[in-house]
């Protein structure tokens, strides 16, 4: 099944260590590399606390999303991240084809 990794960004606080995130991560050696569904577009809050960015990554599985999200290579990026803003981060399992409510 579909999964996603979804990453709100609500506060920006040191552009440098950022800056070192965003080169480091599209690096990431893994089984499975993301699809990018969204990436820092235009978004519109209409619920919530205010968004300053999202990005919405594809995976095949949940299982492909959490290596993805726990290996080194990502780690080591993230750690970066943690220095450089604020994040809300999820992974979510899609829904199939056959999916009713």
């Amino acid at each position: 099944m579909t999964a996603y990794v979804v990453m709100v960004r609500t506060r920006m606080r040191d552009q440098s260590a950022f800056a070192e995130y965003a080169r480091l991560a599209p690096k990431v050696q893994c089984e499975e590399f993301p699809e990018i569904v969204a990436f820092y577009g235009k978004h519109v809050d209409v619920e919530g606390a205010a968004a300053d960015g999202v990005v919405i990554l594809r995976f095949s599985s949940l299982e492909a999303a959490q290596d993805w999200y726990n290996s080194a290579g990502y780690q080591e990026a993230a750690r970066n991240r943690w220095q450089g803003a604020d994040y809300n981060v999820w992974i979510v399992e899609g829904v199939g084809s056959d999916f009713t409510l």
